[in-house]
């Protein structure tokens, strides 16, 4: 019961923080846990995803973090007795990512511009939207409400790629 209460309470809320200073003038590290919604184009076809992530933020100057994404694809089919069968596929990235406040705009690191790379892993694949070894790398760039991801698939072993783009809210 408590650990649906924690993740009820993080769709609302966003963020737990687990450790933090109570003297708003020094600067700490913490480790988080977030949990976004959004929705990705992967191809041609829009999804929406879940993303559960854990992070370690130092001094407010950078961050490292693992998370996953998944992502839902749909699909309708009419059987011969002209009913419909709806299908859900969930397709599970495990990702390893680097932030750095202010990569671009170093002199103010006190504003929130988190921007960086990471570098995922599909570790269930389902509905043959995605073949063989897969595995994607991605630019991240994190903004108040919300973080925009342009990425690239590497898919079918390693032999094909395509992008794809994700925005997380």
């Amino acid at each position: 019961m408590k650990t649906l209460i924690l993740l009820i309470a993080m769709m609302f809320y966003g963020t737990f923080l687990f450790s933090q200073t109570s003297d708003s003038t020094k600067k700490t590290s913490t480790f988080q846990l977030d949990l976004g919604i959004g929705a990705g184009l992967i191809r041609n076809t829009a999804s929406p995803s879940i993303e559960a992530s854990f992070s370690h933020k130092h001094k407010n100057k950078w961050e490292i973090g693992i998370n996953t994404i998944t992502y839902f694809f749909f699909e309708q089919s009419i059987k011969a007795n002209n009913t419909k069968d709806f299908k859900a596929y969930i397709n599970t990235f495990l990702n390893a990512e680097f932030l750095i406040n202010g990569l671009f705009n170093n002199e103010n690191t006190n504003k929130k511009d988190w921007k960086g790379f990471g570098l995922g892993y599909l570790i269930d694949n389902n509905g043959g939207y995605f073949k063989g070894a897969t595995a994607k790398l991605y630019f991240i760039s994190r903004y108040k409400y919300f973080t925009v991801i342009p990425e690239i698939i590497f898919t079918d072993d390693f032999k094909s790629m395509f992008p794809g783009f994700t925005i997380v809210f």
